[in-house]
Order: structure tokens, then C-alpha cells, then sequence
């Protein structure tokens, strides 16, 4: 404490004794011996340092005294004395008095909270909660044990119904050093007991400190030696009053240190009442040497202990394999290699907390040591999950599960689509390489037999709990190649394949994407159900890259930013109710490019969207809304097919005539969802999509040279036949307003020629009869406005006098003659396609065509127009849904 003390650390050396003085000579006479020389003095005795007592003081020698006296100095100033969980430092403070620091051996816990809490959010209702605390009533003393050396006192027992899982913070707190405790929210201590805390390792309980901060707290038992007292006792501490639960609190105590959890637990008080039955899970892969204990279904069991079943047979086993009960009879070991892939059976007696006794039989099977050791872990796999379509040449491969016959048990597909893909060949030489020659050979028979067990972990935290992965588990196959010792892995996914979770609900039975699994595969002995060895594959199946892109197609077009889709529809009534309202059915499939991969072609893939309106104004879409269709078709799709079969449609409402002005439906915020092998869904951005007419939006212009039409010398008339014409779709084919010739002459109807480009079946617009129509046309001077009367002759319905074709034998061609032009109308005839036969064959239908000509119209001005007038014309077409286009030419007139 910096002030010089009387004592000094090292005690002074004694002085140095005289040295002894010399003998005197003996007399004459007879001769004396030599007299002895003196002794020399002694030393002085040594100091002695100081020393530090049991308690922390220092210690001086007492000189006097002989031994050492402890002074009121705590050595170093401070003395320290362990105790539970660390260490007790005590200090002298200003004043001179003591004061006690407690400093834990390990990180002091900050945070403790209940794993795999069924409880939470009181208060609830006492049937929510699956916790429930034990208590058995036991009115006499019971003994109990092999040779009855134990006794079960009188009194009440009462204990949790489980273990509790706890995790703690900081992760290197040592949560064995905490003493446990649950305090109901009126802050009593419910008296339940707990064992020290263990460390939590996967299923696996361990004594070496917990690398993950989780720790299990076992349950114990309280005794109340009170009967009467207890059961009131009790019940106030778990419940406030009927019906209604203390909501409950783990505490963790520590010297000073204490930490709470939150009140989100709960427990309701059972009685144990009889014998409860107890069952106990076979002892498998039990090692040489080593100690089993078993595991046990009940909390209700005070103390249990095993013996041999004592059977002639199964004690002979016993001293062949040198089975042994070991610790207190609490469990079991073998000690000779005799027993390896053998078994013995054992009986497991309990004693209830009230009580009473009963027993189970249970085996405990015996195997090679380092057995369960022989495995590989394969090269982790993560990879888009490519899959293609299984057809004949494409077959599943062999399932991981089958029942108990050997049969095939992977998920049903439900007549939907099943999709797989395989992994590379993974190498099996650094696991056969662990293997005896004799090991091989099993391993590669229970493979061909299927004797296996197959274990799927990963995947959403929940997968677990809902048995998704018991489920998933069905949709992996495997092969095995003795030839290279190799295995190949598949995946498989269908829109079918469904499942019925652990709460009864209805779920899709794939893979997630982006999320890590791991599928371990145990062949086993046929023999003894054994493990021989273990195959373990990691893997992660994420996204594939879809590569959706939006194109072109014969009846869709994309605006240049992508933003707004146009849809051509076929539209016409329901071919079931022809009497129904117009629909317009878009081709929506064709709309968007589908995706192809490394292992998979267009249209091997189920790809399927689902359009769906955003907006609110969902009665603008009818049908179109979440309707699925197939976008992948086939090449050679034909766009005469039924109209239904396109699936999406829109009411005749969404493409109409308003106020005369041509104002075409626009859906807005229109979104596609596609659906990868039917099951993984990419989502398109949103897009306008609009209704609209094909004809509505075509080009209807003359062709290049011939905007202004020159009548014949000397008359009045022109001829215009599709020739003249130059008319283009929005994607650019062409098509026609008139029928037409082929090659040889014959005559193509109208119909026929538009098949490709405008598919008058599905996209109808005026036919040849309609529109020869006065209505149609509009005349005026060019360099005026000045309308013209117009006349429209159409010989087919009323024959007209001086109208004619004939066949000009100098030219080969087909002429016309017409009957005097109006002197103030303008006429325009309707003009037939026709092909001229030979007249000489006995076979009118199969007579050579030696000419003909095409439809068309002829204008024919009348006389009142001057000469080197212009006339503008304009030919109104208009389509099933009322949009309408125009054709505008120039007539001049020359003598």
C-alpha cells in the first residue's frame, strides 16, 4: 500500500560463534595424550523469508515462538479464494475494511433464452401450452432397485416434463457453473429442480464446453415429504386461478449474478396416475468398450436400472460377448469382439415418481467400431438447377426411398410434367479405399438392393418441423457404377408434386432455391442392418438464368422501350356459344423468347406464365386474369387453330369505336409470371398491354410509282387490282384487298392470300362483297374540296348492260369494256377474277387456263372532270371490332 512496514522481508544472518581455544599439554611422567582441540562456536541460526497464508495474509517468523505469525497484511493487497464458477477476491478499502469482488472462471452469461419454446405470449389459455410439470404421490416408502438396496420415500415428486435446450451469451459462457431456476410472474421460486447444465451438440450431449452456446438443462425432482401441504402448494405456484397459468421465467444464478428470460413460459399441473408405460429406443452400432445408456420416452421415471433378459439363450450371448450393466445399472457395455454384429436383449425396470414399477424389454445391437466411420463427403455442389423434361430416353433414375417391399416411392407427379437433372460422376475410390475387399462386396450389394437409409437436411429453418425434407427427400435418385465406382445424383421437380405438412395443409413437395441441404446415403448390411458406409453430398440448387426476352411475334409487337405490348388477338364469339359477345384472344405466348440452357432445348422445358392484371380494374380483363398458358409451342405452330386454345381473352368492350375516334383499350400495370419446369417463378416487370386492331394499325398505301393513277388514253377508267397496292401489317407482311391469280393463272381468293400475313379466319375485315359500298368511298378534286357523287357497280348482284370482259386474241390478255361514263359521278365497278379455259377440252374442269385476270375495281371519272384534274379517293375498310383504315389514291385524267 506504499507505507514501509516494521517487518522486513528477509530476516538478518546470525553473528559468527569464537573460535574453540586450544587443549593444555598433559604432564611428564607418564605420557599424557594430547589434549583436545576446542570446538568451535556455533553459527548463528539463518532468517526465514516471509510466507503467505492459507486465507491471503502474509506470514513473518516469531523468532521467540519458533513458527511463523500471520500479520493483518493481505498479501499483494489483495486475497483471492476459489469457489463455484470462479473466484472470490477480497481487498482492504480506505476506510480498512473488507470487500469481496467475485470474478467468474469464464464469461459471465449476459443472456439466456428457452430454445423451442411451445409457450409464449401469456396469458393464454391452459390448453395452448404442451409444458406441463409432473408430480407423483407416493404414500408409503417403496423399495426398489435389483436387490431392493433403494428407497422411494413417502411424499410428493414433482418434476418439468422435459429437459429444457437454452442458449447463452456470450458463446463461451459456462452455463454448467449457473445454478437454475423457474420463478412464476408473483416472482416465487416453483422449487423445480434442475441437473447441472450440459453442453448441446446437434442430438448429441456432450462434457466439453458448448461451441455453439447452446446448453441442456435435465430435469429433477423435488421431494415435498408433506403430502397434504405440497399438492396446495403447488397448484398456487403454477396457477393464479383456474383456468389461468403463471406465466413462468428460467433463472440463472450465479453468485451476484443473476439473468432472466422474459415470461413466455408456461406449465399446467398433470398428475401421474398408475403405471405409465415407458418405452425405450434399441441400443444400435453399440462399439467394444464403450458405455451405453438408454433413452427413454417418459420424464414420469424417478430412477431406472437394466438387467439381461434371462432367457438360456441370451445369457449365453451375455458371457460369449462379455456384456457387462455398468454404472449402478444405469448402463450397458460389451467387452469382447465376439459380439461384434451380434446382439443381446436387455430388460429396462423403472420406478415412477409415485411409486409404481414396470419394465421394457429393448435389444441392444452390437457392430465393428470404426464402422459408422467409413464415409466421404463429396465435393459440395452448387449449380443453377438446369432440368429437363423426362420422357422415354430420359428415364428417373432409381429412387433413395422405397417401402417396405422395395418398391418405388418417389413423390407422385399427378399427371403433371416431371423435370430432372443429373450431377457429373463423383468419384467413390477415397471411400473404398477404407474398405476391406469383404466390405466392398456388401456395400455394392445393398446399393443393387436398395438397402439404405437416406437422410435430407437443410433447406428453410422449418423444413424439419412441416417434413418438407421427408418429402424432398423422394425427389432425389441415385445410380451406382461398379465398372468406375462411381455415383451420379439426380433432382427431380413437377408442378405435381405434393405433400401434406405436419398442420394438414397442402404443399409443393421441391427443392427451395438458394438454400444449403445436405443428402447423406447409408448402405447398410443385409444381414444385420448395420451402417457398412456413408456417402454425403452438400449441395445448393439456385436460380437458373432464365434469359426471358421479349420479342416479336406474328400478332405481338413491343414498343421500342419495352414498356408496351401490343396484342393482335383473333376475336369472334365463343366457338361453343356462337351467339355470345366478340372476345379478342391474345397470343400472348408468343410475346416473349423462352430460355434454353446447357441441358435443355426449347420446348423441352415446362414453361408456363400467368398474366395477371395489378390494376383494380380487373372486369377490364375477363379470362386474362391468372389464366395459365403453355409459352413454349411448337415451331410449326398454325395460327388457324382454335381460338380457346390461346386461353387469354379480353370482352369486346376493350376494343371499341368511341366517339368516332379510333381508341383502343390499354391495360395498364400488366405483370408475367413464368414458371420454370412449373415449379420456379421468374417475375417480368410490369407492361402496358394493349387491345388493339391489326387492321387499325396497318399500312394501306399504293405502291411506289403509282400514288397518282393515270386513266387510259382517251377514256375515263383505270383499273386497280392488288398490284397497285402496297399493304402492310405493324410486323410487316403484306396482304390484300382483292382476289388474286397464282402462277399458273388460277384463281386465289382473297381469303387465301391473307392466310399468313392477316388470317382472315381469326382477324376478319371487310370481304370483297362488302366492300363494294358506296358508303365506303369518299371523291373530290385534289386541289379542292369539292366532293364527288360516287356510284358503285357491282355487275356480280345487278348486271350491268355494256359491261364486259373480253379475251384479246393479238395480245393474250383479257379486256374490258364499260358502259358511257356520268357526267358528273364517279363510277367504280367491281371487278371479278376469272381464268379463261380452253373452250376445245372435253373436260371443262380440267382445261388449261390460257388466260386470266385479276379482281380489282375500276374508277371511272366522269366527263365533267377536266383534263389534267387530279381526284382524290379515299376507300374505307373497316374491321370485325369497328376499327377502320383508309386507302387514299390520286386519279388524273389524260386525252
Amino acid at each position: 500500500d506504499g507505507v514501509k512496514s516494521e517487518y522486513p522481508a528477509v530476516g538478518p544472518k546470525g553473528e559468527q560463534g569464537e573460535p574453540g581455544k586450544d587443549g593444555v599439554d598433559g604432564k611428564d611422567g607418564v605420557d599424557g595424550k594430547d589434549g583436545v582441540d576446542g570446538a568451535s562456536g556455533t553459527n548463528g541460526a539463518d532468517g526465514h523469508d516471509v510466507q503467505v497464508s492459507e486465507d491471503g495474509y502474509w506470514m513473518v517468523w516469531d523468532a521467540e515462538a519458533g513458527e511463523y505469525v500471520k500479520t493483518e497484511y493481505i498479501a499483494g493487497g489483495v486475497r483471492v479464494a476459489e469457489t463455484t464458477g470462479g473466484y472470490n477476491l477480497t481487498v482492504i478499502d480506505e476506510n480498512g475494511e473488507e470487500q469481496t469482488i467475485f470474478i467468474p472462471t469464464s464469461s459471465t452469461m449476459g443472456y439466456i433464452d428457452v430454445l423451442d419454446n411451445p409457450v409464449a405470449g401469456y396469458p393464454v389459455k391452459e390448453s395452448v401450452t404442451e409444458m406441463n410439470v409432473l408430480y407423483g404421490i407416493n404414500e408409503t416408502d417403496v423399495k426398489y432397485g435389483p436387490n431392493k438396496e433403494k428407497t422411494l420415500g413417502k411424499g410428493v415428486y414433482v418434476t418439468l416434463d422435459r429437459d429444457l435446450k437454452i442458449v447463452v451469451n456470450p458463446q463461451g459462457t459456462d452455463a454448467s457453473a449457473y445454478e437454475y431456476s423457474l420463478l412464476n410472474s408473483a416472482n416465487q421460486n416453483t422449487q423445480l429442480l434442475f441437473k447441472e447444465a450440459v453442453p448441446y451438440k446437434g442430438a448429441v450431449l456432450t462434457r466439453a464446453a458448448s461451441e455453439n452456446g447452446v446448453w441442456v438443462l435435465p430435469h429433477d425432482f423435488t421431494r415435498y415429504e408433506d403430502i397434504t401441504d405440497a399438492r396446495t402448494k403447488n397448484y398456487l405456484l403454477f396457477k393464479a386461478n383456474d383456468g389461468k397459468k403463471h406465466a413462468l421465467s428460467l433463472t440463472a444464478t450465479l453468485n451476484n449474478t443473476t439473468i432472466k428470460t422474459p415470461y413466455d413460459l408456461g406449465a399446467s399441473l398433470k398428475q401421474i396416475i398408475g403405471l405409465v408405460s415407458v418405452t425405450v429406443e434399441a441400443l444400435k452400432n453399440c462399439a467394444v468398450n464403450e458405455v451405453y445408456y438408454p433413452s427413454y420416452s417418459s420424464n414420469a421415471v424417478y430412477d431406472y436400472w437394466l438387467t439381461f433378459d434371462e432367457t438360456a439363450s441370451n445369457l449365453k450371448y451375455v458371457e460369449l460377448y462379455g456384456a457387462q450393466i455398468v454404472e449402478d445399472g444405469h448402463a450397458f457395455t460389451y467387452t469382447r469382439e465376439t459380439g461384434v454384429n451380434n446382439h443381446v436383449d436387455l430388460v429396462f425396470h423403472y420406478i415412477l415418481a409415485n411409486g409404481k414399477t414396470g419394465e421394457w424389454p429393448f435389444t441392444a445391437w452390437m457392430t465393428e467400431e470404426m464402422a459408422t466411420e467409413k464415409s466421404i463427403t463429396l465435393e459440395r455442389l452448387k449449380t443453377p438447377f438446369d432440368a429437363t423434361l423426362v420422357t422415354a430416353t430420359n428415364p428417373l433414375l432409381p429412387s433413395l426411398v422405397r417401402d417396405e417391399n422395395g418398391n418405388d416411392v418417389r413423390n407422385d407427379a399427378n399427371d403433371e410434367k416431371v423435370f430432372v437433372m443429373n450431377t457429373k460422376k463423383y468419384s467413390l475410390a477415397d471411400l473404398f479405399s477404407q474398405m476391406s475387399k469383404v466390405d466392398k462386396l456388401v456395400w455394392e450389394s445393398a446399393l443393387s438392393k436398395n438397402s439404405i437409409v437416406a437422410e435430407l437436411i437443410g433447406g428453410d429453418g422449418e423444413n424439419n418441423v412441416q417434413n418438407d425434407n421427408n418429402a424432398n427427400l423422394r425427389n432425389i435418385g441415385y445410380i451406382y457404377s461398379a465398372a468406375d465406382s462411381t455415383i451420379i445424383f439426380q433432382f427431380a421437380v413437377s408442378r405435381g408434386y405434393k405433400y401434406i405438412n405436419a398442420e394438414g395443409i397442402v404443399e409443393s413437395a421441391n427443392f427451395y432455391l438458394n438454400k444449403a441441404y445436405q443428402v447423406t446415403l447409408t448402405a447398410l448390411d443385409e444381414d444385420t442392418h448395420t451402417p457398412v458406409a456413408s456417402i454425403v453430398l452438400p449441395f445448393e440448387l439456385t436460380q437458373p438464368t432464365l434469359n426471358i426476352t421479349r420479342t416479336k411475334g406474328k400478332w405481338t409487337v413491343w414498343s421500342a422501350d419495352q414498356k408496351t405490348l401490343t396484342s393482335y388477338g383473333a376475336y369472334g364469339p365463343s366457338t361453343t356459344d356462337p351467339g355470345s359477345a366478340v372476345r379478342m384472344y391474345l397470343p400472348l405466348y408468343e410475346a416473349f423468347n423462352a430460355w434454353t440452357t446447357n441441358y435443355t432445348k426449347y420446348n423441352d422445358e415446362a414453361c408456363y406464365y400467368t398474366l395477371s392484371n395489378s390494376d383494380a380494374d380487373i372486369w377490364l380483363l375477363d379470362e386474362i386474369n391468372h389464366v395459365h398458358g403453355a409459352l413454349a409451342l411448337d415451331d410449326n405452330l398454325t395460327y388457324n387453330s382454335d381460338w380457346i386454345g390461346w386461353r387469354t381473352s379480353a370482352i369486346d368492350a376493350s376494343v371499341t369505336i368511341k366517339n368516332n375516334a379510333e381508341v383502343e383499350k390499354t391495360v395498364e400495370k400488366v405483370g408475367a409470371e413464368f414458371y420454370h419446369y412449373g415449379v420456379y417463378d421468374a417475375k417480368v416487370a410490369d407492361f402496358k398491354l394493349v387491345f388493339a386492331s391489326l387492321l387499325n394499325h396497318s399500312t394501306l398505301k399504293m405502291a411506289a410509282g403509282k400514288e397518282t393513277l393515270v386513266v387510259n388514253t382517251g377514256k375515263h377508267d383505270v383499273f386497280i387490282s392488288n398490284d397497285d397496292l402496297d399493304l402492310t401489317t405493324p410486323m410487316g407482311g403484306k396482304f390484300f384487298l382483292f382476289d388474286g391469280l397464282d402462277k399458273s393463272e388460277n384463281v386465289v381468293l382473297r381469303k387465301t392470300l391473307n392466310e399468313t400475313s392477316f388470317n382472315e379466319e381469326q382477324r376478319g375485315f371487310m370481304t370483297v362483297d362488302e366492300i363494294f359500298n358506296a358508303a365506303n368511298f369518299e371523291a373530290k378534286a385534289k386541289n379542292g374540296s369539292t366532293p364527288y357523287d360516287i356510284d358503285v357497280i357491282d355487275p356480280v348482284k345487278n348486271p350491268v348492260s355494256g359491261y364486259d370482259w373480253a379475251y384479246d386474241l393479238v395480245t393474250g390478255k383479257r379486256t374490258y369494256t364499260l358502259p358511257a361514263p356520268h357526267p358528273n359521278h364517279i363510277r367504280i365497278y367491281r371487278v371479278l377474277a376469272e381464268s379463261k379455259r380452253n373452250a376445245t377440252s372435253a373436260d371443262k374442269t380440267n382445261a388449261k387456263v390460257v388466260s386470266g385476270h385479276t379482281g380489282g375495281m375500276v374508277i371511272q371519272l366522269p366527263t365533267s372532270v377536266a383534263d389534267q384534274e387530279e381526284v382524290e379517293i379515299t376507300m374505307t375498310v373497316e374491321d370485325g371490332l369497328g376499327f377502320t383504315n383508309d386507302l387514299k389514291f390520286t386519279v388524273k385524267k389524260i386525252k
